[in-house]
């Protein structure tokens, strides 16, 4: 919905905030996911709404998410926006289709050209051990999904799933893709870079399913963690972190998905970064050497099938997107970590392309 009408509608049911002063479409805020977003004036400061995708979450998995950002906040954890609860006690409005919620605004700014400052990356990865840390005791009582993997021990379901992807691109959906692309006349520079994905597939997909496998059963905490953030998500004013945002992709796993993502949307390829966040992490929660081997696994997985689900989103999928340019940007950025001075891995088994 993008009348202000529409809106105030919503909003009215919302006891804890004055009538707004002024209502200002953001748009996607420059993400991915099909969220809208506006900021919302009042006079008692400025709110954040969110109109989740018709697509998701499911209602479960919203009440999920919200019961552990309130967790986290009771933990002592104040830098994610608790969802408000709104007239009915819920923390979600139903209209026209979608999920909506509202929280306050959360100052500050995500780094702008990665990679950032030491100062930063240290500071986002103590933001990241402080989240962990406040929601490792979560229990969710609820019946929705998440109820029994919360506070268990197994294999990180993470991995899991990337390797049975990775796998169905080795196994042929490669060769879809390939056809999908054809010329690529209605997106030659994204063609291109998908072109070039795919032959870097033959070399790297056997190496990283080898190294799933590796970590695949290993028996590892698990505990609700964000399973997106990247550098978009950490806000900073100068170097300290203000907020952490963005928690539609939230589930169970181990802690080193998280790290994964974001270290490696920040640090890249900079092994001095990379040590630094580690050591910031580390001196607010520890970690195991199955954890360590873990993040590796996520980083390499993640860097490697991130490039595939933005290729296959745009040739397989057909999806359109309000920045071109930021997805071929990501694309780039995703790029350049297996085009750069790696070591070349062992070439294990035939991808069938």
């Amino acid at each position: 919905m993008s009348s202000d009408v529409d809106l105030t509608t919503i909003l009215a049911v919302y006891p804890d905030i004055e009538r707004p002063t002024a209502i200002t479409a953001l748009g996607g805020a420059g993400g991915f996911s099909g969220a809208r977003f506006w900021r919302v004036e009042t006079p008692r400061g400025p709110f954040c709404l969110r109109c989740w995708p018709a697509e998701y979450p499911k209602v479960g998995d919203l009440q999920f998410i919200h019961a552990v950002l309130r967790h986290v906040a009771e933990n002592g954890f104040d830098l994610a926006a608790v969802p408000l609860e709104n007239s009915a006690g819920a923390t979600f409005v139903r209209h026209a289709g979608h999920l909506w919620e509202l929280s306050r605004w959360m100052p500050g700014q995500p780094e702008a050209s990665p990679p950032p400052a030491k100062k930063r990356v240290t500071a986002a990865l103590e933001c990241l051990a402080q989240f962990h840390r406040a929601t490792k005791h979560f229990r969710w009582t609820n019946t929705a999904p998440h109820r029994e993997a919360c506070s268990a021990v197994g294999p990180s379901p993470g991995i899991r799933n990337r390797q049975r992807i990775l796998r169905q691109w080795m196994a042929g959906r490669a060769g879809q893709l390939r056809k999908a692309v054809g010329p690529g006349l209605h997106w030659p520079e994204m063609a291109h870079r998908t072109n070039r994905l795919l032959e870097l597939l033959p070399q790297w997909g056997p190496a990283v399913a080898d190294i799933l496998g590796q970590h695949e059963s290993c028996e590892v905490p698990l505990q609700p963690c964000l399973r997106d953030v990247w550098s978009d998500h950490v806000l900073f004013q100068g170097d300290v972190v203000t907020g952490l945002i963005d928690f539609g992709s939230m589930g169970v796993d181990n802690v080193a998905c998280d790290l994964a993502r974001l270290l490696g949307s920040l640090a890249r390829d900079s092994s001095d970064l990379w040590q630094a966040g580690i050591g910031a992490y580390t001196n607010v929660r520890r970690l195991s050497q199955q954890e360590l081997g873990l993040v590796r696994a996520f980083d390499l997985s993640g860097t490697l099938l991130g490039m595939f689900n933005w290729a296959a989103w745009v040739f397989l999928e057909n999806r359109a997107f309000e920045e071109p340019q930021a997805v071929l940007q990501r694309m780039d950025a995703l790029m350049q970590r297996f085009e750069s001075d790696r070591p070349p891995p062992p070439l294990a088994r035939k991808v069938l392309l």
